[in-house]
């Protein structure tokens, strides 16, 4: 027997070569999260790694748009990697003017008057601001976004390898999965599901998908229990973290 009949063309690893990745897979920077979910970065043991799946779920109504979008405002400046988001309920230029406001602390959606706006837009000084928030001072891009909101799965996922590939997004943030997967059967889901572990595995991406959860009775949360994140079982199972988002509404 000799282990130079084995090829790595056949996808087969011989142990003399587990070391090295070892350390390529140590070495590999972690993604941290915002201080205010600085117990995450505890949790997580200093940040997401690549090659992941993590599911954020929350009950309607808790804010987690607001949430998943100061953690993707964080990421820009932060992330050691590349952000690519496919956002599946605003378009680019609805989500750019969320960023600038956040950026800007000011809401521009509150802006009544169209002159207004535009005039103030159109300033010197927010020129600027934008140019921070979407450049580096090197002027290259700080992140890129998907902006084929109504293609079909396949042309959806077709996509996301070119933002991984051509663009180099190691970090893909979906917000929600459930747009994507609306109409599809457990069957089709799972397959989805089963088409993004291989991405992951193959381009050693994370993907970051934000969920609807199933609606509960009346006094009862769904966010106690990840088994109400909406849709296939296989959304649940495929992630390697759930992170469920819960607030007292009332209070």
């Amino acid at each position: 027997w000799s282990s130079d009949v084995c090829s790595s063309d056949l996808g087969v690893l011989p142990s003399s070569g587990l070391y090295d990745r070892i350390l390529n897979q140590s070495a590999m920077a972690k993604i941290p999260f915002p201080s205010f979910m600085g117990e995450l970065n505890d949790l997580f043991v200093g940040g997401m790694p690549l090659g992941h799946i993590v599911n954020i779920a929350a009950d309607t109504g808790v804010g987690k748009t607001t949430l998943v979008n100061e953690m993707i405002y964080y990421w820009i400046f932060n992330s050691p990697h590349m952000i690519g988001i496919v956002s599946m309920e605003l378009d680019a230029g609805q989500y750019g003017e969320v960023l600038l406001s956040r950026h800007l602390s000011q809401k521009l959606a509150l802006i009544a008057n169209t002159e207004e706006k535009l005039e103030l837009l159109r300033s010197d000084k927010i020129k600027g601001k934008a140019d921070d928030l979407m450049k580096t001072p090197e002027g290259e891009s700080r992140f890129y976004l998907l902006d084929n909101r109504d293609g079909t799965v396949e042309e959806i996922q077709d996509t996301i390898e070119e933002l991984v590939v051509a663009c180099g997004a190691k970090v893909i943030v979906l917000d929600p999965l459930q747009d994507i997967l609306d109409g599809l059967s457990n069957e089709e889901q799972a397959v989805f599901m089963k088409w993004t572990k291989g991405f992951v595995k193959s381009h050693h991406v994370t993907f970051v998908f934000i969920n609807h959860m199933r609606k509960t009775p009346a006094g009862q949360n769904g966010a106690d229990n990840e088994q109400n994140i909406m849709g296939s079982s296989t959304i649940i199972k495929s992630a390697s973290a759930n992170i469920l988002l819960k607030r007292d509404k009332m209070a």
